[in-house]
């Protein structure tokens, strides 16, 4: 992935913004706090690229940071961007950081079978050096061939250096039966049930003889 790189300028505390310009701080360790103002169309554009999840090299005065954009403040009538909080990383230090899960491919379960995909999680909290970074983690849903195959936590592909912070083995995704095939299994299992129990009724009445 290109390295994305944002303009924000230094502001003096209650400084008046300029048209299409949106406040946003920057902090972090061994970084003095700042008050900055960026262009607010072309945060969006590098906000679409990074998310939460990928670094954003903030250019301030010729001088660039590495950062990960760690809050935002969204107006929630005209939907859109009114702040920005920016963490500058050190990058031989390990970040956690939640990554959105990609998921890819279609299942033959639910191509050739009819079945149907149960999705539990959409993002994954993982720790990694800032480098190591990545804006999504692929989950090949091609994997899930029959019905109840499942890919869990330990099944997904983790760049190098990556670790999962969860220490249990959830499930993410899981492919199940179509509907109608599970009433089936379910007619079935009552039949089943019903005939062991006349069974059982025949052998007590015989065991009265």
């Amino acid at each position: 992935m290109s390295e994305i790189k944002l303009e924000a300028q230094l502001r003096k505390k209650g400084e008046k913004l300029k048209k299409d310009y949106i406040p946003a701080v920057l902090y972090g360790p061994n970084i003095e706090n700042q008050i900055l103002a960026i262009k607010l169309i072309e945060f969006e554009k590098a906000y679409r690229s990074a998310g939460y999840s990928s670094l954003v090299t903030l250019v301030i005065d010729g001088k660039e940071t590495k950062t990960l954009i760690k809050d935002l403040q969204v107006d929630p009538v005209r939907d859109h961007v009114m702040h920005v909080d920016f963490y500058g990383v050190d990058m031989d230090k390990k970040v956690v950081v939640s990554i959105p899960l990609k998921f890819i491919d279609e299942s033959p379960a639910v191509r050739e079978k009819g079945g149907f995909l149960v999705r539990s999680k959409e993002s994954v909290t993982v720790e990694c050096l800032p480098g190591r970074l990545v804006p999504a983690i692929e989950v090949d849903q091609a994997k899930l061939v029959e019905f109840k195959d499942a890919i869990k936590l330990e099944d997904l592909d983790l760049a190098e250096g990556m670790k999962l912070v969860s220490k249990t083995n959830d499930v993410v995704i899981i492919a199940k039966a179509p509907r109608k095939a599970l009433k089936g299994e379910e007619k079935k299992e009552e039949k089943k049930s019903g005939a062991v129990s006349e069974k059982k009724k025949e052998e007590k009445k015989d065991d009265k003889k």
